[in-house]
């Protein structure tokens, strides 16, 4: 009998965390709330205390191992605890989605023996995953025939009539007008003698319920030149077609079998014009040609499946390989869903800021007498504050599922700092409530916590809004990456002297500051972003309207 303790998340949302070190061994007493590991989350190291008290039994991981959260990390036993270890042990081989839509939905077989056709919610948008009910245009028990339209759903852009790809009779609405029904769901069962009882997710509305080795055969079947700028040599029956109801009547109406046309939208989606310029002359032209290619393009498409081997090195002793660390693959997979989830702009402006570069030079020394550190980044965290009460929507954040975005009304500024073990981004809460030797104080605070690795996930976590220094490190204009979820950062280059024309239109020689703003182009438009950067130049240029202003 064992009560197995598992890995518990020591991160927002991470998936895996680095044995640092054991505070037990196998046969050691502990009671609850002992000390057991540190683990490496994806900024920090946590220490992980006991749940239970008992004797240590088994440690499942050696110092050094990466563990997954939620598998089996230490067993114990003792008086009164209860056995899990069946409960948690993970599933060794869990059911797919559609195997278990199979087991727990009743309605995918009547009772009668035979079985529904269940009509799901196609693509009808260039890549969208969802889409709303507008209105159904049949009722329960109405007799349809193929291409007959069912219901009107609305697009990302448009609204769609959507048309039953089988005859027969409607038994059952599942979704009702005015929800929103992400693509792949069930909208509605079809009792339809066409159907022969297979699962509809391999239908050829190319839903994400298709099973995956339909995906993978559709991928084997392009030619050498990647798919979409020649067409297939013959019409391949494993080979998911995308397009809209709508694009295979227009099809069908110009005599073109569509199951032969490549289609150049997005993800493969097959267009009016691809239709227009399908060309079987020239399909017949190049189908020896792609038939020739075809072995290589797939060993090369088979290749690029499968990660990637290391690169040959001809000279493998003049290389260092070093192994990427929990964190750093953290940091690789915020940053690139930052990227691939919103549509950043950036904006670039120059400023000049001898008036700052002189109230700092007036102020430090007193800030030293304070034991403080001035330098220019609480001046930019101020006036950043101020811009964005000004201009709410960039202190903000998207939230996705109730299609709603959320501002906030309290001020949490973070700080990207660059350390030996990666980028970590601890922020200064309440910034709109402390003074600039506060803030200057807590930015030097935070960033010495962050080289030695002792930045609490609290520190770093509900931030509101980022500064990215690149001017410490020398750097001007660049186009810093949101701090995801939040939708604006704001990038502090270096101030330089340079020429300039004064208030009295004579050439002078004056200190020129670099700001980049980047934001989430889904949330903020560009004229709302240049006004928020145009205040924030424009205090950081007067430094005493912070006083008034900040």
């Amino acid at each position: 009998m064992a009560y197995i303790f598992n890995m518990p998340d020591v991160g927002e949302g991470m998936a895996e965390g680095e044995i640092v070190a054991w505070d037990v061994k196998v046969g050691d007493e502990v009671q609850e709330e002992d000390t057991l590991v540190e683990i490496q989350n994806d900024k920090s190291v946590e220490e992980i205390t006991s749940p239970v008290t008992g004797k240590v039994t088994k440690l499942y991981y050696e110092e050094g191992d990466l563990a997954m959260v939620g598998e089996p990390l230490i067993a114990f036993e003792g008086e009164g605890l209860e056995d899990n270890e069946a409960e948690a042990a993970p599933a060794s081989t869990p059911e797919s989605p559609a195997q278990e839509e199979k087991a727990e939905d009743p309605a995918s077989s009547n009772k009668g023996g035979g079985s529904y056709y269940k009509f799901r919610l196609p693509d009808v948008g260039e890549g969208m995953a969802e889409g709303e009910i507008v209105s159904w245009l049949v009722s329960e028990g109405d007799e349809i025939t193929e291409e007959d339209s069912l219901v009107e759903i609305q697009n990302d852009k448009s609204v769609e009539e959507v048309a039953s790809p089988v005859a027969g009779t409607v038994k059952k609405i599942l979704v009702e007008a005015g929800t929103i029904a992400n693509v792949g769901d069930v909208l509605a069962e079809i009792d339809s003698p066409e159907h022969n009882g297979e699962d509809d997710g391999a239908e050829d509305t190319s839903t994400p319920s298709q099973p995956a080795q339909e995906a993978k055969a559709d991928e084997g079947n392009d030619d050498a030149t990647g798919g979409a700028a020649s067409a297939p040599a013959t019409a391949d029956p494993n080979r998911v077609i995308q397009a809209m109801p709508s694009v295979r009547k227009y099809a069908r109406d110009k005599g073109v079998d569509i199951s032969l046309v490549n289609g150049t939208g997005k993800n493969g989606q097959i267009t009016r014009d691809d239709i227009d310029n399908f060309d079987p002359n020239a399909q017949a032209a190049s189908s020896q040609e792609a038939s020739q290619e075809a072995a290589p393009a797939k060993e090369e498409k088979a290749a690029k499946k499968s990660p990637a081997p290391a690169p040959t090195v001809s000279n493998e002793d003049l290389v260092e390989r070093v192994k990427i660390s929990p964190m750093r693959r953290i940091i690789s997979e915020s940053m690139t869903t930052s990227k691939f989830t919103a549509p950043q702009v950036s904006l670039f402006m120059d400023v000049e800021v001898s008036k700052l570069w002189d109230h700092r030079k007036k102020f430090k020394g007193i800030a030293a007498e304070r034991d403080v550190k001035l330098t220019f980044l609480p001046y930019v965290v101020k006036a950043l504050v101020a811009a964005v009460k000004k201009y709410p929507m960039l202190n903000a954040s998207i939230d996705e599922e109730n299609r709603e975005y959320i501002l906030k009304k309290y001020y949490n500024v973070g700080i990207a700092t660059d350390t030996d073990n990666g980028l970590f981004v601890p922020n200064i809460k309440n910034a709109n409530q402390k003074s600039m030797f506060e803030i200057a104080n807590e930015i030097n605070e935070k960033a010495a916590k962050a080289h030695a690795g002792e930045l609490t996930n609290e520190e770093m976590g509900d931030g509101t809004i980022t500064i990215s220094n690149i001017g410490s490190a020398g750097g001007e204009f660049f186009t810093p990456i949101l701090n995801f979820p939040e939708v604006a950062i704001l990038g502090f280059g270096a101030i330089k002297q340079e020429p300039v024309v004064n208030d009295e239109g004579e050439l002078a020689v004056g200190r020129v500051l670099k700001l980049s703003l980047t934001f989430d182009h889904r949330i903020v438009d560009g004229a709302v972003g240049q006004r928020c950067l145009n205040e924030v130049a424009r205090l950081l240029s007067e430094p005493e309207l912070l006083l008034m202003e900040g």
